[in-house]
């Protein structure tokens, strides 16, 4: 029997289980990657070519490849290889390699869909079509980074 949830208990458990969540980790991330690999968007960059550049797909798509393989063998290893669970979604579900090609078709499109969408969007901020606050501008001020944190 599954005991039934109060909001208090929801309260006192929330940010735990905000922290212990793969988007958690995916956020942790795509920071990362914010900070370790900004976008040029130089009149000159990549990201001002086109919206969907053959050179921005070159510079991005093999960072968020290495990004999500390593990410992904990590729930592999460790849940199917070591064993670090004992608690399956599905019971008695047999680890099968054609479900597994499966997700590895769909999760790598959805990287590749991923960067298109990327490219897009650094295209029109590069051109100035939409507009954005620059890091410098927005960490220059507490107001501005309070901006970027929202």
């Amino acid at each position: 029997v599954v005991p039934e949830a109060t909001f208090v208990q929801w309260l006192q458990a929330g940010p735990f289980v905000l922290i212990n969540t793969p988007n958690t980790v995916w956020a942790v991330i795509a920071l990362g990657m914010y900070f370790a690999m900004p976008y040029d968007l130089s009149p000159d960059g990549t990201a001002a070519m086109s919206p969907l550049s053959r050179a921005f797909f070159a510079e991005r798509l093999p960072l968020w490849l290495a990004s999500w393989f390593f990410y992904t063998a990590f729930w592999h290893v460790s849940l199917y290889l070591l064993g670090w669970s004992a608690r399956p979604f599905i019971a008695h579900r047999v680890y099968k390699i054609h479900k597994v090609a499966h997700n590895l078709i769909w999760s790598i499109s959805g990287v590749f869909i991923w960067v298109a969408f990327e490219n897009v969007f650094a295209y029109l901020w590069a051109t100035r079509r939409l507009t954005f606050i620059s890091d410098a501008e927005a960490f220059a001020s507490w107001q501005g980074t309070a901006h970027f944190v929202a």
